[in-house]
């Protein structure tokens, strides 16, 4: 016979189910505030790994640039890396404010080009400093820069560069170079405005103040390396050497001049008989007709070859290559 419940059981077990309710979700109503439509156009183009290795990247950068700064400015000066995030171009340019200091700048092998952007809070407060100051105090940040601004601004700007080439050693070797100098990113519109780029933002402090500054890298400069990116390779230590440093060094070995000189037989002479020639003397070779001459690259044989003529021009014709125990 099963048991019969009484009421007061029965309102203790309600009421015990009505407590689990509200402990597993207090607000129900609230929770669909974190689900959003998700949009195709804006997914995410950057693998949580490459971001991890672009925050190290740049986390460097950040340390190395204090140091130039510090060093170039004989002021104290801290940066630090604050965000790494995916937004498209078109984000980005609207959150530049006008004028700021753009720089658009080349790193072979990268495609494309890539943005620096410094805010002018940064810029004031570094030309202060330049200028002989300790603080930009109240700084109208709306007027455009001057020329001298500018130029002193550039200077700087290509002190930053090595650093920039340094701090991306440790994944991947980098030539960069100044492209241009811009103020208004309506004149720094490197890819579509739809393109995905990753922003690093920095912040830079001197003293009391505190500056920003940012780099965009599009999706489609990051594509081609991507696999040197990996975090796993960076941190198994197998990563092997770069394919653009191999092509590099092949690029200029293949670019390389050399000298190729083909010989006869060395044919024994004296010195008076040297000195004894006459502008229509014939020297007789020690070498027959029929016989293959040598070609040395350098001072190294490398090919034996038939001499003969080829377009109306002295021309020789690789018969064997010569292997490097046999040139010894």
């Amino acid at each position: 016979m099963s048991a019969v419940l009484s009421q007061s059981e029965i309102d203790d077990l309600l009421a015990a189910i009505a407590s689990d309710v509200e402990e597993s979700d207090p607000n129900p109503k609230d929770s669909t505030a974190t689900i959003k439509p998700y949009n195709f156009s804006t997914a995410d183009r950057f693998p949580k790994d490459q971001k991890r290795t672009i925050g190290n990247i740049f986390t460097t950068f950040a340390q190395l640039l204090s140091t130039k700064i510090t060093g170039t400015l004989r002021v104290a000066c801290e940066c630090e890396v604050k965000f790494v995030e995916e937004q498209s171009f078109n984000e980005l340019t609207n959150t530049i404010p006008i004028p700021a200091l753009i720089t658009v700048m080349e790193n072979k092998p990268l495609d494309g080009t890539q943005l620096m952007v410094m805010f002018p809070d940064t810029v004031y407060m570094i030309i202060s400093r330049v200028l002989g100051g300790t603080s930009t105090g109240k700084v109208n940040t709306d007027k455009q820069f001057t020329e001298i601004e500018l130029a002193l601004l550039e200077r700087l700007i290509r002190d930053i560069m090595p650093v920039f080439q340094d701090a991306w050693k440790k994944v991947y070797e980098v030539e960069t170079r100044i492209d241009r100098i811009e103020t208004n990113s309506q004149f720094a519109q490197i890819v579509a405005p739809s393109e995905p780029v990753a922003v690093i933002t920095l912040e830079i402090t001197m003293g009391d103040e505190v500056g920003s500054l940012c780099i965009a890298l599009p999706h489609s400069s990051i594509e081609p390396i991507g696999k040197s990116l990996s975090q796993r390779l960076l941190t198994t230590g197998v990563q092997k050497v770069d394919d653009v440093t191999t092509r590099r060094i092949a690029r200029n070995l293949l670019n390389t001049d050399v000298q190729l000189t083909a010989y006869f037989e060395d044919t024994p002479s004296t010195v008076r008989d040297v000195m004894e020639l006459q502008v229509g003397d014939v020297i007789r070779l020690n070498h027959m007709v029929k016989e293959p001459l040598k070609v040395r690259v350098q001072h190294i044989p490398k090919f034996v070859v038939d001499f003969g003529e080829y377009d109306s021009r002295y021309a020789v014709k690789i018969t064997e290559i010569i292997k490097e125990d046999d040139a010894e």
